[in-house]
């Protein structure tokens, strides 16, 4: 049986080839495709969220070092984000297109926070717990309730985070050694 293939954002954006496998989701039972897409779903959610996040940083930091890590990173999320859509719809369900009300309460209230704050290591400390934060959520929302495609997915992700977490942790220790 030959497999469907399909332009994606993601190809796109890799600028490979523009045709992929897009995976058998047939096997799947209803019940586990719509716990899987509102899971991913409240993922996507936390994606939009760092993206905006960085952007903020981005914004307003002038140390061109730390501006072009925190365009790294935003980048990688933005890459997650497109992967998590697509995903979402090959399972048949709908991606989320912003961080919902949730979300917005907990970017307004971090943006409070944010101001008079313009030195690069405390962007660089904020960043880091963000990830944090990230991890320690999507650990909690996916505890076992995804389809095996969408939790390696999820959990290539989250190595992904603690890869920038790391970075981070580097960043601010030459931040405080100078």
């Amino acid at each position: 049986k030959r497999q469907p293939t399909g332009k994606t954002k993601q190809n796109i954006v890799n600028k490979k080839n523009n045709f992929y496998h897009i995976p058998d989701v047939s096997n799947l039972k209803k019940k586990e495709k719509n716990v899987s897409i509102k899971e991913l779903n409240a993922v996507l959610k936390g994606e939009y969220m760092a993206i905006d996040s960085y952007e903020k940083y981005i914004k307003n930091i002038n140390d061109s070092n730390t501006k072009a890590e925190f365009q790294k990173i935003q980048k990688e999320h933005k890459r997650n984000a497109i992967k998590l859509s697509e995903r979402i719809q090959t399972l048949g369900g709908v991606p989320v297109s912003s961080v919902g009300v949730t979300g917005r309460v907990v970017e307004s209230i971090s943006n409070v926070k944010n101001i008079g704050t313009k030195k690069s290591l405390d962007y660089v400390k904020k960043a880091q717990h963000g990830e944090d934060m990230g991890i320690k959520l999507v650990s909690k929302i996916v505890e076992g309730d995804l389809d095996e495609d969408s939790s390696k997915l999820v959990d290539s992700m989250l190595n992904e985070d603690r890869n920038h977490i790391n970075k981070l942790s580097g960043m601010i220790t030459t931040f405080e050694q100078h």
